[in-house]
């Protein structure tokens, strides 16, 4: 049988198996830091065994249970603490800025909603808005 996936720096296979402890182990690290007892998951492994894309699962699972996440790739701009917490602030400020928008419109268009109505009179139908 063929491999499902062809390493290509963090491109999801078709078929995402093999990784039941690691994901289970994720989700018990969710539980926990919901409790306020976080933890740190280090996954190791050669290039292309697949961390790229096991972590934007990770990301995947943690949103769908209400947490933020951010994706930042290291290379050399982040060579220094300094640096990477500028890399981790920027990302972090964008996602709640983005978050807060979001929020905005939403409130907005419920407020806005239009309201369609349909009259018939003597077989002519008009259709109108209401804000």
């Amino acid at each position: 049988m063929t491999s499902p996936f062809t390493p290509y720096l963090g491109r999801a296979p078709k078929v995402f198996v093999g990784r039941d402890i690691e994901i289970k182990n994720f989700k018990t690290a969710l539980s926990d830091a919901k409790e306020g007892k976080p933890s740190s998951i280090l996954l190791v492994g050669h290039r292309g065994m697949g961390k790229t894309v096991l972590l934007k699962y990770f990301a995947s699972i943690a949103k769908e249970l209400g947490f933020y996440t951010i994706y930042i790739a290291l290379d050399e701009s982040s060579d220094s603490p300094s640096a990477l917490a500028q890399k981790i602030y920027g990302k972090v400020k964008a996602s709640f800025e983005d978050e807060f928008i979001n929020l905005k419109a939403k409130k907005f268009i419920k407020r806005i909603k239009p309201k369609i109505s349909v009259r018939i009179d003597e077989l002519e139908i008009s259709l109108g808005a209401s804000l």
